[in-house]
C-alpha cells in the first residue's frame, strides 16, 4: 500500500525519517508499535571505529554474506515475531550491563540514561571464538527506535560484548 499526500504531509516524512534522539525514553506505546511493525534498518548511529566494536573491522566473505542474509531476514519480520523464535534466530534483548554498558557509556551514554532497548543477533556461531586465534562468532547489536526502526550499533566478531 502506498500512502498519499492525504495520509501524510512532507513534514511528517521528515519527522518520521529523522534520526532518533536516544536521550529520551521511548513511551510504552512507541515500544509496542515499534515491536509490532516490520523492521526497517537504519544506520545513523552505526559505530564506524569509535569503539573496539565498530564496523571498521575486517569482514571476511562469510561475515559479509552472513550480515546481509541476517539483515534481509530481520527486515521482513517484526521484533515480536523474532522474539517468539529467539532461539532459532539467536535474536535476544541485551541488558545494558557488563561489557555492553562499558562500550555504550562512551559511545552513547544518553541511551543508557534513558534505558533504551538493545538487541543482538548472531551472524554465525563458533564455540571456539577468540580474538587471539582469529576464530569468529560474530554478533550485531542494535537499538530499538520508533516506527519499527532499528539502528545498527556494533559489530562484535568474537562474541566478547555478551559472551
Amino acid at each position: 500500500m502506498k500512502l498519499t499526500a492525504v495520509d501524510l504531509e512532507p513534514s511528517d516524512f521528515k519527522t518520521i525519517n529523522s534520526p532518533e534522539k536516544f536521550g529520551l525514553r521511548l513511551s510504552a506505546d512507541d515500544v509496542r508499535l515499534s515491536m509490532q511493525t516490520p523492521i526497517v534498518l537504519k544506520f545513523d548511529f552505526m559505530d564506524m571505529g569509535q569503539t573496539p566494536y565498530g564496523f571498521d573491522q575486517v569482514f571476511s566473505h562469510d561475515d559479509t554474506l552472513s550480515f546481509f542474509n541476517k539483515m534481509k531476514l530481520i527486515s521482513s519480520n517484526t521484533i515480536v515475531e523474532l522474539s517468539a523464535n529467539a532461539r532459532k534466530f539467536h535474536f535476544y534483548r541485551s541488558e545494558i550491563k557488563g561489557n555492553l554498558y562499558d562500550v555504550m557509556k562512551d559511545y552513547m551514554p544518553e541511551a543508557i540514561r534513558a534505558h533504551q532497548i538493545v538487541y543482538h543477533l548472531e551472524l554465525y556461531t563458533n564455540d571456539e571464538a577468540s580474538r587471539e586465534t582469529g576464530v569468529k562468532s560474530p554478533r550485531v547489536y542494535f537499538i530499538l527506535g520508533t516506527y519499527g526502526f532499528v539502528y545498527i550499533l556494533f559489530f562484535d566478531p568474537y562474541h566478547e560484548i555478551n559472551p
